[in-house]
């Protein structure tokens, strides 16, 4: 099977860092931060040449620019830069 997470390129962040859903297991995806939506929980995130509206409410203070890491549509936390 291929593996989704290493056709997503982001400069500057790690090419495979393990990010894994503490329920099922799965990988968190990196995601950008394209703005906020008007009622701060949710953010359009550009993943790959996708966008996706994501739930942003677990991560405090999300920035437009910034790499969340997104597991069922929802924001786990933040990718740390390589």
């Amino acid at each position: 099977m291929k593996d989704l997470f290493l056709d997503i390129k982001l400069p500057g962040f790690a090419a495979r860092d393990t990010f894994r859903c503490a329920t099922c297991a799965d990988e968190a995806l990196p995601g950008k931060v394209l703005r906020i939506m008007s009622e701060e929980a949710f953010a359009e995130v550009e993943m790959g040449a996708d966008t996706a509206l994501v739930d942003v409410s677990l991560v405090e203070n999300v920035a437009p620019g910034e790499i969340l890491l997104i597991h069922a549509g929802v924001a786990l936390g933040r990718a740390s830069k390589a």
